[in-house]
């Protein structure tokens, strides 16, 4: 009786000290979503007080809106380029840390500096650099390879590899440091009694480490595919969306339908739909890393 009792009370205090903090988080979320939900079924301009109701008007609209292909398209291909190149470079520099190289503490704080900087701040940083006239063609133009010289960011495909290559660069830092909690995680017992068994290099990685960090997998691909896909202040502020929507990406799309157009309801039907897309890629993502994952 008196278990009962303390476990009753234990649930009572567990709910007031978590309840506001519960709460304050379903205002913040989830009513936020359901606001979003009763938007796209109507045909609000974001201005009016009036919200007329058009069912699934909207949904259908965008499934076969062409205008959004492209930029459909050019999420994809960047979110790609991102999860691939991104996870080997993280991933590589976590190993190299991880072999106790000179430095590793400064050069930790080095790669991780960017993660901390605005995109925005980013994007005109890297401007002085992708300008016709910026650093990189005057580089090429001092060691006599002006046949080079691009205006990088107003070649479509140029242009969409830079996005990457300068979002690639500001999380490699964070992204590293969940591949060397894993790394330093694994006990040297582990690989001691690997080498018994005669696994050495690239075997001893992929049959011991590999399988023994997937945990780190597990998160580090969930934040480079949401946040991929998320991809909006970079490209905006580095290139516009362009040449000719080159770089434009859903995010911007949803955002030019909300402010440009006034199309609040489109825009909210456009941005569900995504958040779904999102939400099948991660859960598919999700499912096939963990059960990947071992116990040690």
């Amino acid at each position: 009786m008196n278990k009962i009792k303390y476990r009753t009370k234990k649930k009572l205090w567990d709910a007031v000290f978590i309840g506001p903090a519960l709460i304050l988080f379903s205002f913040f979320t989830y009513y936020p979503l359901l606001v979003n939900l009763l938007y796209s079924l109507t045909s609000w301009n974001g201005l009016s007080s009036q919200k007329t109701f058009v069912g699934i008007d909207n949904f259908v609209a965008v499934l076969q809106d062409k205008s959004i292909v492209q930029a459909v398209i050019n999420t994809v291909y960047m979110a790609v380029l991102l999860v691939v190149i991104g996870t080997l470079l993280r991933l590589s520099l976590a190993l190299i840390v991880h072999s106790r190289i000179f430095g590793q503490g400064l050069i930790k704080v080095i790669l991780y500096i960017p993660s901390v900087l605005s995109p925005i701040v980013l994007s005109y940083t890297w401007l002085q650099f992708l300008q016709y006239t910026g650093y990189i063609n005057q580089f090429l133009e001092a060691i006599h390879l002006s046949g080079l010289e691009q205006s990088w960011l107003l070649n479509a495909d140029f242009a969409k590899l830079w996005v990457c290559i300068v979002s690639t660069l500001q999380w490699t830092g964070y992204g590293m440091l969940f591949f060397l909690t894993g790394l330093n995680s694994i006990p040297q017992d582990i690989y001691e009694a690997a080498k018994l068994d005669g696994a050495k290099g690239g075997r001893l990685f992929l049959n011991v480490t590999l399988p023994l960090i997937m945990p780190s997998f597990t998160v580090s691909l969930f934040l480079l595919i949401s946040g991929a896909l998320e991809l909006y202040a970079l490209p905006l502020s580095l290139t516009g969306g362009g040449p000719n929507g080159a770089t434009t990406t859903i995010t911007m799309s949803i955002y030019t339908q909300a402010f440009g157009f006034n199309r609040f309801g489109y825009a909210s039907a456009q941005s569900l739909l995504f958040f779904a897309l999102i939400a099948i890629i991660t859960c598919i993502q999700l499912g096939i890393t963990r059960r990947r994952e071992i116990e040690y």
